[in-house]
């Protein structure tokens, strides 16, 4: 019987067993030298001459968006802990995304705001946005606005970014699809970065992602003070550089053992066997990069004629990392829940990404959310599934799922 065929499958080789041996056998278990490889090249990746950034790794992509939040919010400084907040703010995500960022707003003080998204793209909709942000202009202190590349596309990000500047609200994108989005350009292969005007961005190395390493994530940003401030979160708040001198210092001289934590922090810390395995892909970025321009290049052809699926990644190859390949279904299809019945008999497995968050318990009770209308995902969200890709899909699986496909929508 032929294996199943899953949505995704983590793509890796020796180089990643080589690399976990080589941190088994050193001893740095946390905080080695492939923490600071790892976060290096990817600053790199990121940045350009003209505006350059740091990251700062975190033990998963929530953490990066909880730690971010935290520190635009100045969560331990200038809001006190487990006290009612000084000042209003809002954090506003597209409604089609996971629910990750809107969970770690509402507990790090956030008031909810969702936004519908653009018809076309899936990613949020610029028009819907300055909407709400009209809405609301006046009622709070600060406003946050972190749209997701849906799907690796970064469509419509250049207008967001310009809604954020005219109502002063603060942008940073969560890039946790985004990672291996390259265009062509003056300079050859370049790789996406986060807007000029953006605080930064976010980053999952979750096991479903193009950059994979079972867990982990981290926070692009080109603001030292807010990398620094990050770098302290992520370790407890701990702070060596000084402290009242009769517990920093003995005889005049710097106790090795100080430290001192002013504000309380966490955890965030990414083990070195993931920075390790991360680092590993991080270097075969390009190479899978094409790998999936060929699987989406197939599925395009498959679907051109085909009037019962749209494809929901550009048209044209290279404005998406196709982290995943979203479809609808069309009039007169199949509705979802027969079509998942029928691929899973064949052994293939799409998944949906997501349930929309206005539809979750969790969401859909704050003010701004449940006043609010959703017309494009209520109506694309129920038709809406992902298709496998992943590295590892070679042309043989693919006319695989593509059979199975045509049979689950009645063609044979």
């Amino acid at each position: 019987m032929a294996a199943t065929i899953p949505y995704v499958r983590p793509s890796w080789g020796p180089e990643e067993a080589e690399a976990l041996l080589e941190v088994l056998r050193s001893g740095h278990w946390t905080g080695g030298p492939y923490l600071a490889r790892l976060e290096a090249a990817l600053a790199e990746l990121l940045s350009d001459p003209e505006a350059p950034g740091e990251v700062v790794a975190m033990a998963n992509g929530t953490l990066a968006l909880y730690a971010m939040l935290a520190e635009l919010r100045g969560l331990g400084r200038d809001e006190p802990f487990g006290a009612p907040p000084r000042r209003r703010a809002l954090y506003l995500s597209s409604a089609l995304n996971f629910a990750a960022g809107p969970a770690c707003a509402l507990q790090t003080g956030y008031e909810l705001g969702l936004v519908d998204v653009d018809p076309e793209s899936l990613n949020m909709s610029p028009a819907s946005l300055a909407a709400l942000l009209e809405r609301v202009r006046g009622d709070y202190e600060l406003v946050v606005v972190n749209p997701v590349l849906f799907a690796g596309a970064d469509a419509g990000l250049d207008a967001i970014a310009e809604l954020t500047r005219v109502h002063d609200a603060v942008l940073f994108e969560d890039g946790c699809h985004g990672l291996g989005l390259y265009r062509h350009g003056g300079e050859g292969l370049r790789h996406w970065q986060p807007a000029r005007s953006s605080m930064g961005a976010v980053f999952s190395f979750h096991p479903t992602k193009n950059v994979a390493s079972g867990e982990g994530g981290a926070v692009f940003t080109r603001s030292p003070e807010l990398a620094a401030r990050l770098r302290m979160l992520r370790s407890h708040n701990m702070d060596r550089s000084g402290g009242a001198p009769e517990l920093a210092t003995t005889r005049g001289r710097p106790n090795p053992w100080f430290y001192e934590v002013a504000t309380p922090g966490l955890n965030l810390r990414l083990s070195e066997f993931h920075a390790a395995i991360a680092h590993v892909q991080l270097g075969r970025l390009e190479a899978n990069r094409e790998r999936r321009l060929a699987i989406a290049d197939r599925y395009h052809h498959a679907f051109a004629s085909d009037s019962r699926l749209r494809c929901r990644t550009p048209t044209r190859l290279g404005d998406s990392s196709y982290h995943l390949f979203p479809v609808t279904l069309e009039q007169g299809a199949v509705d979802r829940f027969t079509l998942f019945e029928r691929l899973f008999a064949a052994g293939v497995r799409p998944q949906v990404h997501y349930v929309p968050l206005h539809q979750q318990p969790a969401f859909a009770s704050q003010a701004l959310v449940a006043s609010a209308r959703f017309p494009v995902l209520d109506d694309i969200g129920p038709r809406l599934l992902s298709l496998p890709m992943f590295p590892e899909l070679d042309e043989a699986a693919q006319r695989r799922v593509l059979a199975a496909l045509d049979g689950a929508l009645g063609g044979g």
